[in-house]
């Protein structure tokens, strides 16, 4: 149910901000998919299934064909490196969260940045509390 919640007003909000984006680019059934896949992905982690969500879209606006130039892939932006593994989006975030001081220091180190307060890390980090604020109080615990 968190899933469902959460990606409903993540999707929900970035339609109504941003009506002509989605006119061009939509996809929302496939976009709400991954979204779900993710939430339930870092749920089974350990990790905050709306931080998840957030880097997400973040990374990638939850496009599962998404590639970049760097070979990232899915909607987490995936490397190589940790594909080879067979690690999952939410698994190498859970890796950063355990290795830095912040929660937005282990946003800035999935997305590549050495630098440990870089502006999509606070970008991401404050999409994840206002997706925290949307859940019903007996949500957030799951």
């Amino acid at each position: 149910m968190t899933a469902a919640i959460l990606c409903a007003a993540l999707l929900s909000h970035a339609h109504a901000s941003a009506p002509s984006w989605w006119a061009r680019h939509g996809r929302t059934a496939e976009r709400m998919a991954a979204c779900h896949d993710v939430a339930l992905t870092a749920s089974d982690e350990g990790v905050d299934p709306a931080l998840a969500v957030a880097l997400a879209w973040h990374e990638s606006r939850l496009a599962t064909w998404a590639r970049s130039s760097r070979d990232a892939r899915g909607s987490m932006q995936t490397v190589g490196m940790w594909r080879r593994k067979g690690w999952s989006g939410p698994r190498v975030l859970r890796h950063y969260l355990s290795r830095s001081f912040s929660v937005t220091a282990a946003i800035c180190r999935y997305s590549g940045r050495r630098d440990e307060h870089c502006h999509s890390g606070r970008k991401v980090a404050a999409l994840a509390s206002w997706l925290r604020a949307a859940l019903p109080d007996d949500e957030e615990e799951m």
